[in-house]
């Protein structure tokens, strides 16, 4: 890690925006969960890519065949009109071809071969590239405000300080591609692959990624709010103090991902999976729907669930120390072995939910009610039932002379 630090600050200005990303870690939580370990871990692997990332990317050719400065309006429409012609069908275009500066608004470029190509500081205000290939093409800082990318092979690609608002990705593969600074703002992602890409301080508001599939991407400090990920799936990915608020989750998967100092409040969650995944550092779910979630196996310590609609969710073997569950409700839950060590769930409704063998150490269920769950060998201790409604409890093998109050 000494060697990536003295890489980052060597990078002048871009230091400052990834210089604290590297003291960022998730805290330990008192009991163990072999979850906080993996997030440790993959924020550790999330940080030393940062190097990588910033100096190993590719830059353009050293000879560009457009100059350094802005280009006139005439010197760039010349050259837009000469990419136009120079586009015959089916004609495979040379490896590396150098567009940098020119107004390209509009061309059909679709099922092109144009891997390795430089389009810095293009204009391509509503090109077309359905069906292209653009491995390893170079667009930092091109304009792509509503172009097509549909069904593009991209792998390697660099968009990084684009805008691409508007724009459409559906089904394209984008695997191993730079985003850095990059604007997306409701474009569409859905269908689309991503795969061991960096996403440093990008912009998704409003964008949709339904039906995505992305492999150990890593975003930091991104913005995701409103954004649509019904049915998409995270592996092994990481969102680092990324703003994800009001987003739609509906059945996603994030499977052994990390979810370090994000915001999720308001969102809809319904169905989605977060198996083995760990929401830490003061993650917020405050307000958010979170039904029938499937969480077995996952780290929510001192998470802010604060409201949040849990019905029928399954936290089975779940680290929730110093959770925040407050008036969240929990009904028909399942915690069986969770770990609950000072979480606080004053006021919540935990009405026919499973707390077998769970530790409960100094909980605060003050107020809550727990008419009819089932608390069946469960470790309570210290814990705060006072005004807690214990209706139907099934306390069998649980010393709840061990609890606070039982008033």
């Amino acid at each position: 890690m000494a060697e990536v630090g003295r890489a980052i600050d060597g990078l002048g200005p871009k230091a400052d925006l990834i210089r604290p990303l590297m003291v960022a870690r998730p805290p330990q939580p008192e009991a163990g969960i072999g979850p906080v370990d993996q997030v440790r871990a993959m924020v550790e692997e999330a940080a030393g890519k940062l190097e990588e990332a910033f100096l190993g990317g590719r830059r353009a050719s050293p000879e560009p065949l457009a100059p350094l400065e802005p280009m006139t309006v005439e010197a760039s429409r010349y050259l837009g009109e000469a990419v136009q012609r120079s586009l015959p069908p089916a004609r495979r275009l040379s490896s590396g071809r150098d567009w940098a500066g020119a107004t390209l608004a509009g061309v059909d470029f679709s099922g092109r071969d144009l891997r390795g190509a430089f389009f810095e500081r293009a204009d391509l205000t509503g090109a077309v590239f359905r069906g292209a290939v653009l491995e390893e093409a170079v667009f930092t800082g091109a304009t792509l405000t509503g172009a097509d990318f549909s069904n593009c092979a991209m792998r390697g690609v660099n968009l990084s300080g684009v805008d691409a608002s508007g724009a459409k990705f559906v089904g394209s593969d984008l695997s191993d591609a730079r985003l850095m600074a990059t604007r997306l703002t409701g474009a569409d992602l859905s269908g689309a692959t991503l795969e061991n890409t960096i996403a440093l301080n990008i912009d998704l508001a409003g964008a949709d990624l339904t039906g995505g599939r992305s492999t150990k991407v890593i975003f930091m400090t991104s913005g995701l709010d409103e954004a649509t990920l019904d049915g998409a799936e995270f592996q092994r990915c990481v969102f680092l103090q990324c703003a994800m608020s009001r987003l739609s989750a509906r059945g996603t998967v994030f499977a052994r991902c990390a979810l370090v100092d994000c915001q999720q409040r308001d969102g809809d969650f319904t169905g989605a999976d977060f198996s083995d995944t760990g929401s830490l550092g003061g993650a917020v779910y405050d307000g958010s729907i979170m039904r029938d979630l499937v969480a077995p196996r996952s780290g929510w310590h001192a998470a802010s669930m604060v409201g949040v609609d849990l019905h029928a969710a399954r936290f089975d073997g779940a680290d929730l120390g110093k959770a925040d569950l407050t008036d969240a409700s929990l009904t028909r839950a399942s915690l069986r072995g969770a770990v609950m060590v000072e979480t606080v769930m004053a006021g919540a409704d935990a009405t026919a939910a499973t707390f077998m063998e769970a530790v409960m150490r100094r909980v605060d269920l003050r107020g809550a009610s727990l008419r009819h769950a089932n608390l069946y060998r469960a470790g309570i201790d210290e814990t705060d039932l006072t005004c807690c409604d214990l209706t139907g409890v099934n306390s069998a093998g649980t010393n709840l002379m061990r609890a606070v109050d039982v008033a």
